[in-house]
């Protein structure tokens, strides 16, 4: 099990700029959030890194944070101290040090004590709607900053928005990603790629436990295929466009 966050936010913190529409919809409260890590400290869960194995007797789940936004430093990141997991945060490096955003101190800060840092890319553009030189900056400029600026190697890349087609896949294994963390029910590989769960602002826990076993409410799914068909007829362009002005 893959969790993906985004925002883990205090009703005091202000909003980050060149948020996308409809980011709120993911904010997870602090509260929430160590409610949450408390449930899988207590009941037979280990917070790995990918590849890792867990405790004997305990299920594996991997914890991913996209955007880079400063409460993953601030309130996130306290939390998962307190509980002893570690986890990867995705950083869209155009974005790195801008208001409401980690900057390179508090990245190297996380690096060091134990978290893992991969790309969110260049500036979080939809990797399926530009061609391939400007596809290939985003994923090779992102990485190379990073990689400059913490002083290791960058392996791992979360796509933005979770639009994802074989050509993206191509070109981040071309430039040196060994994983990428794509949106829940995305899978364009099976081995390099690997799909999430995205945890929403409005779960209550039992709606986090029942993620935990992969389990759905019949509303949710009816809603998810209404989505996917009409991405289907639209495509991706214009179904982003729709999703940008009702959330406007």
């Amino acid at each position: 099990m893959i969790l993906m966050y985004h925002g883990i936010v205090r009703e005091a913190d202000d909003i980050p700029d060149g948020r996308e529409p409809g980011a709120s919809l993911y904010d997870v409260r602090e509260e929430d959030f160590r409610e949450q890590m408390e449930y899988l400290h207590k009941n037979g869960y280990s917070v790995v890194r990918m590849g890792e194995t867990a405790l004997p007797g305990t299920q594996p789940v991997v914890l991913t944070f996209d955007d880079g936004e400063a409460n993953n430093c601030l309130c996130a990141f306290p939390v998962l101290s307190e509980y002893g997991g570690p986890a990867s945060f995705f950083v869209t490096v155009n974005r790195v040090g801008k208001k409401g955003y980690m900057n390179w101190k508090q990245l190297r800060g996380l690096l060091k004590r134990g978290m893992m840092i991969g790309s969110h890319s260049l500036n979080h553009r939809i990797l399926t709607q530009i061609n391939d030189d400007e596809l290939y900056k985003e994923l090779a400029e992102s990485k190379r900053l990073l990689e400059e600026h913490l002083d290791g190697p960058v392996e791992a890349l979360s796509v933005p928005r979770g639009f994802c087609n074989a050509q993206v896949v191509r070109m981040a294994r071309q430039v040196g990603y060994r994983t990428v963390f794509v949106t829940d029910g995305k899978d364009e590989d099976g081995v390099f790629t690997f799909a999430r769960t995205a945890v929403k602002a409005d779960w209550p826990l039992k709606r986090f436990i029942a993620a935990l076993h992969r389990e759905t409410s019949v509303s949710e799914k009816i809603f998810s295929t209404c989505k996917e068909t009409v991405r289907n007829v639209l495509g991706e362009q214009g179904y982003d466009w729709i999703r940008n002005r009702l959330m406007k």
